[in-house]
């Protein structure tokens, strides 16, 4: 056993940035909730519901998480993780893994898995909240002075919901 550090982009800090550089994101946003584009799933998902209990008009975007294993070479592979804006259809990979590094301990990989998931599922509860997370993925407190302690409840330009989580049959 061991540790490794993943370099990993946060899905709520992707969809931040994304969203705020795109100047039509909010008009496509609104005219995909508004047309029939999106599943009925989206209408009934209950961030989305919360949102308009609330009376948030930043609007919830709808989100996929889709992970595939992708060969680099003829003996190892990665899993990979992305972020689909369903809106947008904009795929971001938030973080891979090879499977060599994977753990070997007989959980068919799922010591590994369970972390990114766990990160995954923080991450994600910062866009349904649509505020950035107040303490790190583990528990812990941001360093002080940090980039992510000085936006510690910041309020972020959209909220999201997963509405589908797709894989490959493998993954």
């Amino acid at each position: 056993r061991g540790t490794t550090k993943l370099p990993t982009f946060l899905a709520h800090e992707v969809l931040d940035d994304t969203m705020s550089a795109d100047p039509t994101s909010r008009w496509r946003l609104a005219e995909a909730v508004d047309g029939d584009s999106l599943p009925p799933v989206y209408h009934q998902h209950p961030v989305v519901r919360r949102a308009q209990e609330e009376g948030d008009e930043r609007g919830v975007v709808p989100l996929s998480i889709f992970v595939d294993g992708v060969p680099y070479s003829h003996k190892d592979n990665v899993i990979g993780w992305w972020l689909v804006n369903e809106t947008t259809s904009e795929r971001t990979l938030i973080t891979c893994i090879r499977k060599s590094l994977c753990c070997d301990c007989g959980c068919r990989k799922w010591c590994s898995f369970h972390e990114i998931w766990r990160m995954l599922h923080w991450s994600l509860e910062a866009l349904a909240d649509g505020k950035y997370p107040e303490k790190g993925h583990d528990g812990r407190e941001f360093e002080p002075g940090c980039a992510r302690a000085k936006l510690v409840g910041k309020r972020m330009q959209y909220r999201g919901a997963v509405l589908f989580l797709k894989g490959d049959w493998a993954e």
